[in-house]
């Protein structure tokens, strides 16, 4: 496991996960049963585009996710 010592949702996080796959977005990779998933290949686009752009891909912000941090 790589611990960064980063505030979560600050711009130095954003970028330390990029073209990243991540275990909360898991769900995208692979189904409960052990299948692949069907958003799999989008996922591996936006990680793609991500790497190929050189930064993090906006992601909208709701009132939860805020609330969470």
């Amino acid at each position: 496991m790589i611990r960064l010592d980063v505030v979560q949702g600050s711009e130095a996080w954003r970028r330390a996960r990029m073209g990243v796959p991540t275990a909360s977005a898991f769900d995208r990779i692979l189904t409960p049963g052990g299948k692949p998933s069907k958003s799999a290949e989008g996922y591996k686009f936006e990680l793609l585009g991500e790497l190929m752009m050189g930064r993090p891909l906006d992601s909208p912000k709701y009132l939860w996710m805020e609330r969470g941090n």
